[in-house]
Parts: C-alpha cells; sequence; structure tokens
C-alpha cells in the first residue's frame, strides 16, 4: 500500500500524489468510492468515514 501524501494541513493535492504513484484514475475512484473527498480542483482530503472504518 502506498503511503497518501497529505500537506501539513492534511490536504492531498493531485500532483503531489500522481508523483508518489497514484494514478488519476485511483483518485477518481477514491472519490467515488467516498474515500477522499474532492474540496476543489486537485484538492483532496480523506473522508472521515473511510478513516474511521479503516481503522477498525
Amino acid at each position: 500500500m502506498i503511503p497518501i501524501p497529505t500537506d501539513r494541513s492534511g490536504l492531498i493535492l493531485r500532483e503531489h500524489a500522481v508523483r508518489a504513484g497514484f494514478s488519476e484514475a485511483d483518485l477518481d475512484e477514491a472519490v467515488t468510492r467516498d474515500h477522499l473527498v474532492c474540496l476543489g480542483p486537485g484538492v483532496f482530503a480523506i473522508a472521515v468515514g473511510y478513516l474511521l472504518w479503516s481503522r477498525g
């Protein structure tokens, strides 16, 4: 699993995620599956519900 790159505020920038190995399709699918929330063009945040679920 590739760690999701975030900035100091916890935001995920598309360009950083792509550099880390995520494809555009990976990011789009994560939004579709409600794992990420798109906050604006190229800016995402981890969906809180997904974060709580993934911690088990």
